[in-house]
């Protein structure tokens, strides 16, 4: 009984303070939109922006009840995947984006591998501070060599994954809830402005998106005899191109050993939540040892000496709590910790700058609220990455800033009106959505702590399509005067 009760309350928890951060995202994208320094700063009347969210929010609207008509799946499927290479594929033609910073240097990276040079990658601070970068890297050099050094086959890639993302969110949002939820999920995802943009970048992001949400997919049937082997193969090559799967575990932890099925063999009784702590168990081993391969690999192979791991692990503390940048890039920070060479003295320091940063209480606060605001509610950084040229100028660039902004905002509202339709329903019918509510409370905490820009969002931003699809499906057939109900 006890283990019943724990379970019980864990889903209110959850679903409270899921509720309670959507509720202030929510407020404060809302508040963004109206702020008049926000239009001066985009340069356009509120006219101007009225109108153009009117007709956003009708196309929209559109696109939702054309795909509710769509009774086929695999004419749906057909369509989503078009759709969504179809403007990926025009986008990275149209928009020539050369790599810039930390993208050029992977790059570079990359390439030094094919050429034999390993000498790059040894002799790079850079990787023998974060050689957990290697993963990626590495994921680049192999396409290289089958394709050549051409960047457009990279960001073609990009294309492909990111449209398979689509599909996996089609999938979810089918197990999950129904074939229309998630046709209105994968179909919004795959017209998401963030999501176009980025194709043309060379970042990790894509990559890692895909295999994440591929294992949080298999996540769903955990109680499936040897479920565990894709779930940790996955959520480690994810991992090992993008270094967030420590939260895509402890979500899926959470979510296995507090899920109830209508399967005999896994309800809460205490046998039963022996046998989920030895599916988890299962797990983490799969994970650490296909990481542990890869290191292998990267060592033996003589590409660096180090396995894939953050060797300056405080940096990003020491960044994230800086009251001046607002947890963004330091270079004051940066130029600072680097000029200690002696590594023992430079943790040192690296502890005092933290702890002095902890013991302000009132600007911790200040700055954690400041943190919030900005990552869950200010626009979208990937579109500082793209080069200025014919097809973009200014205005064009104002134009898809508001897109996605907007875009963005629809979602986070649709989340929260989810999350109250959750509220109503039985809590095990639809305990499948925890594993992403997990996600996202996850995300948010965590980059509270460490560095931020909004493009660092972009991984769980599926989370929240998936969430809000549920309310926008619900919305949709309101507005065709069709009952409120889904139907499993």
């Amino acid at each position: 009984k006890w283990m019943n009760f724990i379970n019980i309350h864990s889903i209110k928890f959850i679903l409270f303070v899921g509720s309670l951060l959507f509720v202030f995202i929510t407020f404060n994208n809302s508040n963004y939109l109206f702020k008049t320094d926000f239009l001066d700063d985009l340069n356009i009347s509120r006219i101007e922006f009225i109108i153009y969210s009117l007709l956003f929010i009708f196309v929209i609207y559109i696109i939702l009840f054309l795909i509710e008509k769509i009774e086929n799946e695999k004419v749906f499927l057909i369509i989503l995947i078009i759709v969504s290479f179809f403007l990926k594929f025009v986008w990275i033609v149209l928009i020539k984006t050369e790599p810039v910073s930390d993208f050029k240097l992977l790059l570079e990276a990359a390439n030094s591998i094919n050429l034999g040079n390993n000498e790059f990658i040894k002799n790079s601070s850079y990787f023998n501070s974060w050689s957990y970068q290697l993963g990626f890297v590495s994921y680049q050099a192999v396409l290289i060599y089958i394709f050549g050094f051409d960047i457009f086959i990279l960001k073609f890639f990009n294309m492909i994954f990111a449209t398979m993302t689509c599909i996996i969110i089609y999938l979810i949002c089918k197990k999950n809830f129904n074939k229309k939820v998630g046709q209105s999920a994968s179909i919004l995802y795959a017209i998401y402005p963030a999501g176009i943009y980025m194709c043309s970048v060379l970042t990790n992001q894509i990559l890692a998106t895909f295999l994440f949400y591929f294992a949080l997919y298999c996540s769903l049937f955990y109680y499936k005899k040897f479920a565990f082997l894709p779930i940790g193969v996955f959520i480690a090559l994810a991992n090992i191109i993008r270094p967030e799967g420590i939260i895509i575990i402890l979500a899926v932890i959470i979510f296995i050993f507090f899920s109830k099925y209508d399967n005999s063999i896994f309800q809460n009784t205490l046998r039963n939540y022996f046998l989920k702590l030895r599916i988890i168990m299962l797990i983490i081993v799969v994970f650490f040892v296909v990481t542990k391969i890869f290191d292998f690999f990267i060592m033996y192979s003589d590409v660096s000496e180090y396995p894939l791991k953050n060797n300056e692990p405080l940096y990003k503390f020491v960044v994230g709590l800086n009251n001046n940048t607002t947890g963004h890039y330091s270079v004051n920070d940066t130029n600072h910790i680097f000029s200690i060479e002696n590594k023992s003295l430079r943790k040192k320091e690296l502890f005092n700058i933290i702890y002095l940063r902890l013991s302000n209480k009132h600007n911790l606060f200040n700055l954690f609220k400041d943190k919030f605001i900005i990552m869950w509610s200010d626009f979208d950084s990937s579109i500082l990455f793209l080069d200025d040229n014919i097809f973009l100028t200014l205005k064009t660039k104002t134009i898809l800033s508001i897109s996605e902004k907007l875009f963005y905002t629809i979602v986070v509202l649709f989340s929260l009106i989810s999350l109250a339709f959750f509220h109503t329903k039985n809590k095990t019918y639809y305990q499948s959505y925890q594993v992403f509510l997990l996600l996202i409370i996850g995300f948010i905490f965590v980059y509270e702590l460490i560095e931020i820009q909004t493009r660092y969002r972009f991984v769980v931003i599926p989370s929240f399509f998936i969430l809000s699809s549920v309310s926008l499906n619900i919305f949709v057939n309101f507005l065709k005067q069709n009952k409120l109900q889904l139907n499993k």
